[in-house]
């Protein structure tokens, strides 16, 4: 049940890696660059299911559940790593 939400979740953020991250950028999901547990995806999943989440190049992981990225949301993650999307990268106040 929780993989099937969590995809269905994923696929309605769009279906390419600039939807994606408009959709986010709607919700007020940033993230950080590289970071597995606070990365724009996990900050999302987070926001709608009370596990542990970790967002990996390509798998994601909502509690024990292990999964493939939706496309869209793959190439996403991999654009963002490389700040594609700095409007979506969290302002640290160091």
């Amino acid at each position: 049940m929780i993989k099937e939400k969590a995809l269905q979740l994923l696929n309605e953020l769009g279906s390419d890696p600039d939807q994606v991250a408009k959709s986010l950028e709607e919700l007020g999901c940033k993230g950080n660059i590289s970071e597995d547990k606070s990365c724009p995806i996990a900050n999302y999943l987070k926001s709608k299911f009370d596990s542990s989440i970790s967002v990996g190049a390509w798998e994601i992981a909502v509690g024990d559940n292990l999964f493939d990225a939706p496309k869209p949301v793959e190439e996403f993650i991999d654009q963002f790593d490389d700040s594609f999307y700095p409007n979506l990268i969290e302002e640290n106040d160091e």
